[in-house]
């Protein structure tokens, strides 16, 4: 796809640019650059658009799988909390119930 995108700008731009600068020669020499300047404009454009979609579905898709983890979290600690026989305390959490069973 890329060859053949080449091959035809080859073909249709430099007839292009040597009848624009044979026309122009005299009035503007610098009016093929100018066009070139402008034929470049809409594509950089158009990068810039698809750049800043990219970076916005990113942005995106990571606050989804953060908020799933979050939830996961959420869920797991509620599970935590509410089934006892899961419950497996921290070294800390150790400490206090050894605490407070010698109060």
């Amino acid at each position: 796809m890329f060859s053949l995108t080449e091959t035809v700008a080859a073909l249709v731009f430099h007839p292009f640019y040597s009848w624009m600068y044979m026309k122009t020669l005299h009035v503007l020499p610098g009016a093929v650059f100018l066009t070139s300047a402008a034929i470049a404009i809409p594509p950089s454009i158009i990068l810039m658009f698809f750049y800043a979609q990219q970076r916005a579905s990113a942005k995106s898709t990571r606050k989804k799988a953060l908020e799933a983890e979050e939830k996961k979290d959420a869920k797991e600690a509620e599970a935590k909390k509410n089934d006892p026989l899961q419950f497996i305390p921290t070294p800390a959490e150790i400490e206090n119930i050894e605490m407070s069973k010698n109060s």
